[in-house]
């Protein structure tokens, strides 16, 4: 997973990422499923959307000082081998 991650990055100038909706899984917010789309940018000049999930885990007291424990992403339908 962090190769490919790092692969990734060979290619991608840069990312956007656009967030549609945002569901919570425990009523203090302290656990977030985020879905939208990506746009990103590759080096080349070629721009790829897809869709994301991302899941935000937050420790400690989320009103006053939230922090992430865990941040999860899945982008299923970019192959960053193919690029």
């Amino acid at each position: 997973m962090r190769q490919t991650r790092k692969m990734a990055w060979n290619v991608i100038q840069k990312r956007i990422h656009e967030v549609h909706r945002v569901s919570i899984a425990k009523s203090d917010y302290s656990d977030l499923i985020l879905t939208g789309v990506v746009h990103a940018t590759l080096k080349e000049g070629n721009v790829v959307v897809t869709e994301f999930v991302a899941r935000i885990v937050f420790q400690g007291d989320t009103k006053t000082n939230p922090k992430a424990s865990l941040y999860q992403v899945s982008i299923e339908s970019l192959n960053f081998h193919n690029l």
